[in-house]
């Protein structure tokens, strides 16, 4: 064969292949990128997209234009259902959630710079850590975005091997999001004790506790500070007064939840004295929202009550994957409290400046009177923390 012909049918035969692994890709869809259609035992059941959520998810928003967005971490990305019926107005706004697993404070800062630049967006939940929230510069740190393109999707290696793993997977895997962006996790799977263990044992690695009170035969709850654990003046809050102006500059609705725990970890704050931290933040986070002024709110959902003490297992739990992430189901009664205003199990409170002396104080009440009906909790813990004594 001639050497102009020989590269000519080179040059065709890579063109067929890739236009066929294009094709492949385009069809399967499996990063959730194109959304066009869905064929049962093909592409409909989605494994692979949260290995690319931090490149789809930002092109979803800028395209489908929701209206109602969750900013935050894992804990918001799985906790909740941005197609709630409070949430969205009854369905009046379009709801997406925008959360990113393993996005840390800056992150979802840039995030929500990148939704009021690319959307209209009317309605803002953000999932908050109470802490340090500075103000950090997003050029470059959002590099998933910066370096976007369908060509990665579409010719990609790591697409193919998805593409090929989505199909496969089609009748023996779950989801692993919903088409609002919703993550699954490991929801539903046994073994919840086992990751509430090793939550509590990567603690006890990371911070000095005296556990003195749980060995005892009959542990006693620690007696917290009866007053309000004041704001920290040197707490840098900067990054989060910039998200409430510019919300407050383009109308947009905001709400500030802060990451309610399961009880075993309230108490385990309480016993290793990081409430004072939590409510020092909330307490900082008031006051800025009351000098900003704006459509700005504050939740807290730090009760012990039948979802936050919810008996853990070997097997599943209904509310709970570690003590850390909280399924829908909590979610779905957060949002009832806030955007439909029923609470008739009060979980949590709005926090003002005003009221946040009296909610601490109806915490405090709360533990006690919870824990002093609700022994087991004390016990539970000092199993999961691998302590002597008798339970």
């Amino acid at each position: 064969m001639r050497p102009k012909r020989f590269a000519l049918s080179l040059l065709i035969g890579i063109g067929l292949i890739l236009a066929a692994v294009a094709a492949l890709n385009r069809m399967v869809d499996p990063f959730w990128y194109y959304r066009d259609f869905e064929i049962d035992g093909l592409n409909k059941v989605k494994t692979k997209m949260r290995r690319f959520e931090r490149h789809v998810k930002p092109m979803v928003v800028a395209r489908e234009q929701p209206e109602a967005l969750i900013f935050g971490s894992s804990f918001a990305e799985i906790g909740f259902d941005p197609t709630h019926a409070g949430f969205t107005g009854g369905g009046k706004l379009a709801g997406y959630n925008f959360g990113i697993a393993g996005a840390d404070w800056g992150r979802v800062l840039c995030y929500f710079d990148y939704a009021v630049a690319a959307t209209g967006m009317k309605r803002a939940f953000i999932g908050i850590t109470p802490g340090a929230m500075p103000r950090v510069d997003c050029k470059g740190r959002l590099p998933e975005i910066d370096g976007f393109s369908e060509s990665k999707l579409l010719l990609s290696l790591k697409a193919v091997s998805a593409s090929i793993g989505t199909i496969r997977e089609q009748r023996k895997n779950s989801p692993s999001h919903t088409r609002e962006g919703m993550y699954y996790y490991i929801r539903g799977l046994p073994g919840v004790e086992g990751q509430f263990r090793q939550f509590f044992g990567e603690r006890l690695k990371k911070q000095h506790c005296d556990l003195t009170s749980l060995q005892q035969s009959v542990p006693a709850p620690p007696i917290l500070d009866a007053a309000l654990p004041g704001a920290d003046p040197g707490l840098d809050l900067e990054g989060l007064r910039h998200i409430v102006r510019l919300a407050k500059r383009k109308g947009i609705e905001l709400t500030l939840l802060a990451y309610p725990k399961h009880a075993l970890w309230l108490e385990f704050d309480a016993v290793c004295g990081a409430y004072k931290a939590y409510w020092s933040g909330l307490t900082a986070v008031a006051a800025l929202l009351e000098e900003e002024g704006g459509r700005a709110a504050l939740w807290e959902f730090s009760r012990y009550n039948g979802i936050t003490g919810e008996p853990i297992t070997q097997n599943s739990a209904v509310y709970w994957q570690d003590p850390e992430h909280f399924n829908y189901e909590f979610g779905n009664r957060i949002f009832d409290a806030i955007y439909k205003h029923r609470d008739e199990d009060h979980l949590g409170s709005r926090i003002t400046s005003g009221n946040i002396s009296r909610v601490y104080r109806s915490y405090l009440d709360n533990r006690i009177s919870y824990l002093g009906s609700h022994p087991e909790i004390l016990a539970a813990l000092r199993k999961q923390l691998l302590l002597p004594g008798r339970d």
